[in-house]
């Protein structure tokens, strides 16, 4: 038997855009964000079909119909809204303006820092290969209106609680959950919903919004989609944060902060950093690195007694330290003197605290402790040379623990050397 009808509102937040932009008829655009969470169904959506009813009702959850098409949503405090109207014969051109409109978004989350991101499918934003935002778009003979929401900090335990699997999916969804499909902009790079809204609002107001809809100047694009900014800028760094590179891009998000959540990592997490470990290259692929995964009560005591007192106070939170080791006969050691287990121990590291970066995790390498400590309480034989302990968890909001100077040093920004400091191309 279905459900009863629901009570299903209009979602009029850029009612007052629309008017602006009509009466002046100038384009207008906005930047915002809602202040309480709700459901947004499509213009053609039926909530009997895309949506949890039942949850929907017991939760009180407001649900709000868009003048846009597309399945339903959630929106919640931690997604940024980008709205913008065009006084114009809106009618027969979507497919068309809807890359327009995306392109000149997605300059504006370039400037912010965001350079991997691309358009999927018709109306979506990904990073690699993950829905980070969505548009709509809906014209009349007088305006087209456009509102893409991104996400920031999305509340996706919502969305499998709130939001059926949609009837309809863009090819690179590929049937998967909401979970596995809905990634975050904060991940990472700890990109708050308020503060990336106030960057993206003055990057926005930097860029000629005329270039992306008039015709005769429109921006060429890179490889089929997204926009290609003009290489003008002259340090390697800026260079580069124009290509859409999702390599560089989790370089660039790596960050090692001390703000951990004691919150367990998922299963699924720790089996994926295991597999960037066996993944490493190394000499000959001697394969020397060994690793001390210290996950249970018991385990992660005895790591934290061979800890400096200064790595303790902040990594004592983390769910899960990880110790890296290897021996020097077990892997190529050259005549001239080279020894390469150590070597091949660092890339392998690195590719785990790369795993955990797409995840969002913290990954906080360590040369602050005891080796023999750990030998002695893991029990490992003498011959073996632990370099280096990893506090990886979820980041945290809450820097109570914090003693002052780290809270300093972890908002600071990074600081690299000039690529000419340290490459010398011949």
């Amino acid at each position: 038997m279905q459900s009863k009808e629901p009570s299903i509102h209009t979602y009029d937040y850029d009612d007052d855009l629309i008017e602006i932009a009509c009466s002046a008829r100038e384009r207008r655009w906005r930047v915002y964000r809602l202040t309480d969470m709700v459901v947004v169904l499509g213009r053609g959506s039926n909530p009997h079909t895309e949506l949890q009813l039942d949850a929907c009702v017991e939760d009180g959850v407001p649900l709000l119909r868009r003048r846009g098409g597309g399945c339903a949503v959630v929106v919640d405090p931690g997604n940024v809204i980008v709205s913008a109207v065009l006084p114009m014969n809106g009618i027969g051109s979507h497919r068309e303006y809807f890359g327009r409109l995306s392109d000149w978004l997605i300059c504006g989350l370039r400037e912010v820092g965001v350079p991997s991101i691309r358009r999927a499918g018709v109306s979506d934003l990904a990073i690699q290969n993950r829905k980070i935002g969505g548009a709509c778009i809906y014209g009349t003979k007088d305006f087209l209106y456009y509102s893409a929401t991104l996400l920031v900090h999305p509340r996706i335990e919502l969305m499998e609680r709130y939001l059926k699997h949609p009837p309809r999916e863009p090819e690179y969804r590929r049937g998967r959950s909401h979970s596995d499909f809905v990634g975050s902009l904060s991940g990472g790079q700890v990109r708050e919903a308020e503060r990336l809204a106030a960057a993206l609002r003055a990057a926005l107001n930097q860029i000629d919004l005329e270039k992306f809809i008039s015709q005769e100047t429109r921006p060429e694009r890179q490889r089929g989609e997204g926009f290609s900014l003009p290489d003008v800028l002259l340090t390697n760094q800026e260079i580069v944060s124009k290509m859409d590179n999702p390599i560089l891009s989790l370089l660039n998000a790596r960050k090692a902060g001390r703000s951990i959540s004691k919150e367990p990592l998922p299963e699924n997490v720790i089996v994926e950093l295991v597999e960037a470990i066996r993944l490493t290259p190394s000499c000959f692929n001697n394969q020397p690195w060994r690793f001390l995964f210290l996950e249970s009560p018991e385990a992660l005591a005895k790591g934290q007694e061979a800890l400096t007192s200064a790595n303790c106070v902040w990594a004592s939170r983390a769910p899960l330290f990880v110790v890296g080791y290897s021996r020097r006969e077990d892997d190529c050691v050259e005549s001239d003197g080279r020894v390469y287990h150590q070597f091949d121990l660092g890339m392998s590291a690195m590719n785990l605290m790369l795993a955990a970066t797409h995840h969002g995790l913290v990954a906080r390498p360590m040369a602050g402790f005891e080796p023999e400590k750990i030998k002695q309480n893991f029990e490992l034989g003498s011959d073996v040379q632990p370099l280096v302990m990893i506090a990886i968890g979820l980041p945290s909001d809450d820097e109570r623990h914090l003693p002052e100077r780290y809270k300093e040093t972890d908002k600071r920004p990074r600081q690299r050397k000039e690529a000419a400091e340290i490459v010398t191309r011949l």
